[in-house]
């Protein structure tokens, strides 16, 4: 007689045995450390974003494409993450966040090249693109109006002794 095959059952650190939980996947990545396929579920998402954070308060950490180029993850797979999970875009942005204040402390105290730094602010810092994007507006409207010309009306000459004689007049 043949004996009932067991459910599997996984072993957790403390010896006790619970039925194996399935996660669900919903996405693939190529790993680009292994050239691989990953499976990717909700909680690989949550901690590339728990990731990401910690990654941000780094004091080497400039661009974002660090992040990713460390994790092993091609940029696009993480973009296209945020659109549907919200935990991961707040994680983008508060690194963005991080790596503007960054740059910019570091122009101003001379650690940085600020010329290097301006360049590229408006990538890191919303308030940046939208005086830069301000400024250019301006400059538009200025070129738009086209020329303006200034006329100014010529004064009549004075001689030394009429403006002697209104002085005179003035005093009295």
């Amino acid at each position: 007689m043949a004996t009932p095959k067991k459910q599997k059952k996984s072993q957790t650190a403390n010896n006790s045995t619970q039925p194996v939980e399935k996660v669900k996947i919903i996405d693939h990545y190529p790993d680009l450390f292994f050239l691989q396929s990953k499976p990717v579920s909700e909680a690989f998402i949550q901690r590339v974003a728990e990731r990401m954070i910690e990654w941000a308060k780094k004091p080497t950490s400039y661009r974002i494409t660090q992040f990713f180029n460390e994790e092993g993850i091609p940029n696009t797979y993480i973009y296209r993450w945020m659109e549907s999970y919200p935990n991961l875009k707040l994680a983008h942005e508060y690194a963005f966040s991080m790596i503007a204040d960054r740059r910019e402390i570091g122009a101003l105290e001379k650690r940085l090249d600020g010329a290097t730094m301006r360049e590229m602010q408006a990538i890191w810092d919303p308030a940046y693109k939208s005086l830069l994007e301000w400024k250019s507006k301006l400059a538009k409207q200025e070129q738009a109006q086209g020329n303006v010309q200034v006329i100014i009306q010529k004064f009549p000459e004075l001689d030394d002794e009429s403006m002697a004689s209104e002085a005179s007049h003035k005093r009295k």
